[in-house]
């Protein structure tokens, strides 16, 4: 783990969460860059731009379940049997 810094330039182009966060936060064309250290993004916005949305991406990248959406209960889940 350490200092990593991803921009339209030089994106993300392996396969973690990291990665995929980043992706789709210079996706927006908002960002002229992300610099990642452990658990904390730091964003930097393109000129004319606010953060209006960018938390959002962050926030739902790993969101399962939204509004409405009933999770299994345990019963459901244990009757799918071993997933190997």
């Amino acid at each position: 783990m350490g200092h990593e810094r991803f921009t339209p330039e030089r994106p993300p182009t392996r396969h973690r969460p990291v990665d995929e966060v980043c992706r789709r936060l210079l996706a927006t064309g908002r960002v002229d860059g992300v610099h990642v250290y452990a658990n904390v993004l730091t964003v930097d916005l393109r000129k004319g731009f606010t953060s209006e949305g960018l938390r959002e991406i962050v926030e739902t990248l790993h969101v399962y379940y939204g509004p409405g959406v009933v999770p299994p209960t345990d019963e459901e889940i244990l009757a799918l049997g071993p997933t190997g």
